[in-house]
């Protein structure tokens, strides 16, 4: 895997330092953009899974509520004997 950055080395010799640095590349690397793309891709569904989950977490509360506070005030045949 190559960087994307240019890397600056200094070579220390015994007249001079000399500073090389490799040429930027003027077309992006195949592998690079192929990265880039499963990157994007990837959070794409791992958000999409996340706001699903989160969605249907919110919808099962919300009926798990409901049934609740209605199961209280209009009791079933069974509750209605163990009552009386």
């Amino acid at each position: 895997m190559t960087s994307r950055f240019p890397i600056h080395c200094s070579v220390a010799s015994s007249s001079a330092s000399v500073q090389t640095s490799p040429s930027i590349p003027t077309k992006p690397d195949q592998f690079t953009t192929l990265e880039t793309m499963f990157a994007v891709v990837w959070h794409f569904w791992l958000g999409l899974i996340l706001l699903v989950v989160g969605g249907l977490s919110l919808v099962g509360l919300v009926v798990g509520y409901l049934s609740k506070v209605t199961a209280m005030k209009y009791p079933n045949r069974r509750q209605r004997k163990a009552q009386s």
